[in-house]
């Protein structure tokens, strides 16, 4: 019988800034596929809101531990990817699973563990050009949330938004 797995969200301590970074340099990485993001001069992807997930209140970062070991992230944010502006949302800026511990419902574990944690209207912008990205948000946003969800698109790219109040 398989072990139920054991999601933990632990919010990202400014002590821990280095580690988050290093794992945001493994995600930046898998995006170049589809972004062509270069490095710095110093072999470094740069993450232009880095900083303000530890300066600004309205940026939240987790860590996602599967029994007590270290997956990936989560970064949460205010800012609207439809108006590009400040609101009152739940905005998923980042989802990250290290590759080892994909495809074993972790994620979607996840998720459901941010909706037990936040309440509110949320937006979801996965990268348009990841068919595994967009196949993922779409199965666990239709079974977790069901026909309640919009979906818009710019450029090419959907935007899911729902409400969970």
């Amino acid at each position: 019988m398989k072990k139920q797995s054991t999601i933990q969200l632990v919010k990202v301590a400014s002590k821990n800034k280095s580690l988050l970074f290093n794992l945001m340099q493994l995600y930046l990485y898998d995006l170049s596929v589809y972004f062509n993001f270069k490095t710095n001069n110093n072999g470094i992807y740069e993450y232009d809101h880095f900083e303000d997930y530890f300066t600004d209140t309205n940026y939240i970062s987790y860590f996602i531990y599967n029994d007590n070991e270290l997956i990936g992230f989560v970064l949460l944010n205010d800012y609207s990817p439809i108006t590009n502006k400040h609101e009152n949302i739940i905005n998923v800026s980042e989802f990250f699973i290290l590759k080892l511990y994909r495809k074993q419902g972790l994620g979607e574990i996840t998720f459901q563990t941010l909706l037990d944690m936040h309440k509110g209207v949320w937006t979801i912008k996965p990268a348009a050009f990841s068919k595994e990205a967009n196949a993922f948000w779409k199965t666990i946003i239709n079974k977790h949330i069901g026909s309640k969800i919009t979906i818009e698109f710019i450029n090419n790219n959907p935007i899911y938004t729902f409400s969970n109040k």
